[in-house]
């Protein structure tokens, strides 16, 4: 167990202990950077993650999201640089990789995508609205997609009046069943 997750643990168990375990982390975090400064062959970054806007195609309008919009309007990322991104990543030993976008599962290659990054050793997880999950989930999960997480803005009417289209909380229930 890290002392990452300790700490997590402690703070939620005893809530006063929060501010001292913070302080601690952040002076931790002092020392390491100042010795990195020092010695750089001896403190090397670890790269939890890195996170892929595959597409900025969505089939939403979220109040809070620009995407498609304002962002990257139109824009897709070519597998060919997705593969050279991925080979690069499992090169460096990145332990995983989240797609995302607007919504990737609109992109075309996004089976293609999680297959090849697993078939790497890299971990591959998306955020997905899950409207359309139900379509792909069979083919992802055969490439090896184990792990989703999801934009969740409230229920029923609540959701379709933030995500701008009416209709999408019932279709996201559908799609998750």
């Amino acid at each position: 167990m890290s002392i990452e997750s300790i700490a997590r643990t402690v703070a939620r168990q005893l809530p006063s202990t929060a501010p001292l375990l913070k302080a601690g982390y952040r002076q931790r975090e002092r020392i390491l950077t100042g010795a990195g400064e020092i010695w750089p062959g001896v403190i090397r970054a670890q790269t939890e993650k890195i996170t892929i806007a595959i597409t900025a195609h969505c089939n939403l309008r979220c109040m809070g999201c620009k995407y498609g919009r304002d962002f990257m309007p139109g824009s897709v990322l070519p597998m060919q640089v997705y593969r050279d991104l991925i080979e690069d990543a499992a090169a460096a030993k990145v332990p995983a990789v989240r797609l995302y976008g607007g919504e990737p599962l609109l992109h075309p290659d996004v089976v293609e995508m999680v297959e090849l990054t697993n078939s790497l050793g890299v971990g591959c997880y998306m955020t997905t609205n899950a409207l359309i999950l139900d379509q792909k989930i069979d083919a992802l999960h055969a490439a090896g997609l184990r792990k989703i997480t999801m934009g969740y803005y409230g229920q029923g009417t609540a959701f379709d009046e933030y995500v701008q289209r009416p209709g999408r909380f019932d279709r996201m229930v559908e799609s998750l069943n």
